[in-house]
């Protein structure tokens, strides 16, 4: 399977454009970045070591949940992650860009999401579980 993939510098890899949303988690950033090779815009989340990880072991369990997703099969109503690159300072999981508006953004807009718009994340959320139980996650 894939697993988490050593670099010098992530910029050789990729081009980092600019920030997609606050993330949630102290030592994370969330941006939007192009792909060297082919153009391709994605989204990288970004985990600072020294501020993310408060011991080894709270890490090393990040890594290996991070590998599972690496090696999920494609599922539709699930981001696929491309790859997730490691620098001694950070980790960098790299995204497909999924279309559409965030949630996020979305709620922030237009306010409170209304019930049928409730109805639809809670399918897609569904969906993506019950996905994941058919192939044995």
């Amino acid at each position: 399977g894939r697993s988490i993939r050593p670099c010098c510098h992530f910029e050789d890899f990729y081009q980092l454009v600019s920030d997609v949303m606050p993330s949630v988690h102290s030592g994370m950033e969330i941006k939007r970045a192009l792909a060297r090779h082919s153009e391709e815009e994605v989204i990288v989340k970004i985990r600072w070591k020294k501020i993310s990880f408060h011991a080894r072991k709270e890490e090393n369990t990040w890594r290996a949940s991070t590998e599972i997703m690496l090696n999920l099969p494609p599922c539709r109503s699930i981001v696929r992650v491309h790859e997730v690159l490691e620098t001694l300072d950070a980790y960098f999981v790299v995204m497909e860009k999924a279309g559409g508006q965030d949630l996020y953004d979305h709620m922030l807009s237009e306010g409170p999401l209304t019930s049928e718009e409730v109805q639809d994340v809670l399918k897609q959320l569904l969906t993506a579980v019950a996905e994941l139980h058919s192939h044995g996650y």
